[in-house]
């Protein structure tokens, strides 16, 4: 990094930092409540499955709310849809989409944000206790973030290189049962 050469640069620095700071201090401890109130659910789970569901549900909208909020307040953005004559309907003035009860939204990773994305969409549908997310399965074990994934039913794909490249396993899902 460069030595900055007035005050106005290094207030820019200093911004950046102290933005940065409070998106991972915000995030990290919103992942935390988030994992301690599903540590916390499991108490209920050998007396009411169903209960415990629900309470995973609401934790998972919590995540998604967190997202979304982290995206608005931090890195704001304009988000073009362009749609055909098929989509009329799907998304209102208001900014509230009006999806289908069942529906696959895929995000291929053009961009990094593109996962956030999808949870905003969710959100503006008011689907985000729904969503199904696949993701590589060493990422389940990461602190935090992959005990929260555990218990929002995310598939966790094992896959093999080359020659077994067929034989994937994914771990089961609960809530489809």
């Amino acid at each position: 990094m460069a030595i900055p050469r007035d005050s106005s640069q290094l207030a820019n620095i200093i911004n950046t930092m102290v933005r940065s700071a409070v998106i991972c201090v915000l995030y990290a401890v919103q992942s935390i409540a988030i994992n301690f109130s599903q540590f916390a659910a499991l108490l209920i789970w050998p007396l009411n499955k169903n209960l415990f569901r629900n309470i995973i549900i609401h934790t998972q909208k919590c995540y998604g709310i967190l997202l979304v909020t982290i995206t608005q307040f931090f890195a704001p953005c304009e988000v073009i849809i362009t749609t055909d004559e098929s989509a009329k309907g799907v998304l209102s003035p208001t900014c509230k989409f009006n999806f289908p009860d069942r529906m696959i939204l895929i995000g291929n990773h053009q961009i990094y944000a593109d996962w956030i994305y999808i949870w905003a969409f969710s959100y503006m549908s008011n689907m985000h206790g729904a969503v199904k997310i696949i993701l590589k399965a060493s990422l389940k074990w990461m602190p935090i973030f992959g005990w929260v994934s555990n218990y929002i039913y995310i598939l966790f794909i094992w896959s093999y290189h080359l020659g077994d490249r067929n034989e994937e396993k994914a771990s089961k899902i609960p809530m489809l049962k």
